[in-house]
């Protein structure tokens, strides 16, 4: 198992991620995607934690569904919002039914080696319809952190390329300042013609 699956796993430790949260999110990125995603498309949200950026894509106009491996954050967003879609799904075994016009995720894939990259880009190509986007962001650099029992990748556009290329092409690509200049990336990738 992941350990990405566990360490959200209990009500604490959700607290303790959104209160240290509080104040971020993607609304940066976000602002992006009407560039290359028209309004009405449906967009799936991986890693959605407590909700913050699922509900700036809905305020843009767009049929958002949202997820997390963590039941906790599911199961708190959903008390919070009753008729959301939201659900549990893991990253590295998408096993859903649905298709999505895009996919969107602010730094949940950090967690992943190249390897586990490598199979949740396939699993993402999967549940993307044709023509589909992903919109994804990392922190950039070609190191790896460990911390709490969990390693943190960081990645540069070559590195990604790398899991990704089977599956998808560049569309954009763009380094931006979250803490310390240039510090992260994010990458709009669309799904390759069968």
């Amino acid at each position: 198992m992941h350990p990405s699956t566990t360490y959200f796993a209990t009500p604490e430790k959700v607290k303790d991620y959104t209160n240290k949260s509080e104040g971020y999110n993607g609304k940066f990125l976000i602002d992006k995607i009407p560039n290359h995603l028209k309004t009405g498309s449906s967009i799936l949200e991986l890693g959605m934690g407590p909700g913050k950026d699922l509900q700036l894509l809905a305020d843009l106009g767009y049929q958002v569904s949202g997820s997390d491996v963590s039941h906790e954050f599911v199961d708190r967003y959903r008390q919070q919002h009753p008729d959301s879609d939201v659900f549990v799904l893991n990253l590295l075994n998408i096993d859903i039914s649905k298709q999505f016009d895009a996919l969107y995720s602010n730094k949940v894939m950090i967690y992943f080696d190249e390897s586990d990259l490598t199979r949740s880009f396939e699993m993402q190509h999967n549940v993307l319809n044709d023509g589909g986007f992903v919109f994804h962001s990392f922190w950039k650099g070609e190191e790896k952190y460990s911390f709490g029992g969990m390693d943190f990748y960081y990645y540069n556009t070559e590195m990604l390329t790398s899991t990704f290329e089977q599956w998808f092409d560049v569309v954009h690509e763009e380094t931006y300042t979250e803490m310390d200049p240039d510090d992260s990336l994010f990458l709009v990738l669309k799904k390759k013609e069968p």
